[in-house]
């Protein structure tokens, strides 16, 4: 085996873990995460199987690329999911500030509901 060949096949394996780790709902779900991964993305299982657990001997261009490019999508996809999560616990936080703030007031703790800002 080449060396080139061998280092795509090193680079392929580790996209391929880190996105079944992405993707995973927990211990055990890890088969199952590369099957979902296979079909979001319209890659044979069998192969995301051998490059997990029998080095190929062969990895075509058109398979090393489509292994990529779902790389990059599952990584924006994570990461827009985390920005969205984001979003939410800043809403709820700055939501629960506020009524904070408004009890505070309403108690007479408070002498202006505008202050601490």
């Amino acid at each position: 085996m080449s060396d080139v060949f061998s280092a795509a096949v090193s680079v392929a394996e580790r996209q391929i873990k880190e996105m079944i780790r992405l993707e995973s709902r927990g211990n055990g779900d890890a088969e199952n995460a590369r099957k979902r991964l296979a079909k979001r993305y319209a890659i044979k299982d069998s192969l995301l199987w051998r490059l997990l657990y029998r080095k190929p001997h062969d990895l075509y261009t058109e398979q090393s690329a489509r292994i990529e490019d779902a790389y990059v999508r599952e990584l924006q996809r994570h990461t827009e999911l985390l920005e969205q999560e984001r979003k939410g616990i800043e809403a709820k936080s700055l939501a629960a500030r506020n009524l904070v703030r408004a009890a505070a007031y309403l108690a007479g703790e408070d002498n202006e509901l505008n202050s601490g800002e």
